[in-house]
């Protein structure tokens, strides 16, 4: 009996912790998403308007 108790704990905690990784997976993609999105966008001058060479 208890080696089933301990069996049921480890795939809990095996469960829990798939869950924790994909969420930091996906985590890292959003993350990974808007770094493209800010660097492959030309920068915007903010001395255009004062400056217009």
């Amino acid at each position: 009996m208890q080696q089933l108790q301990l069996e049921q704990q480890r795939l809990q905690l095996q469960q829990s912790t798939d869950r924790e990784l994909q969420r930091q997976l996906e985590f890292e993609k959003q993350q990974a998403e808007l770094y493209r999105k800010r660097h492959s966008e030309p920068p915007q001058s903010k001395n255009k308007a004062k400056n217009p060479n």
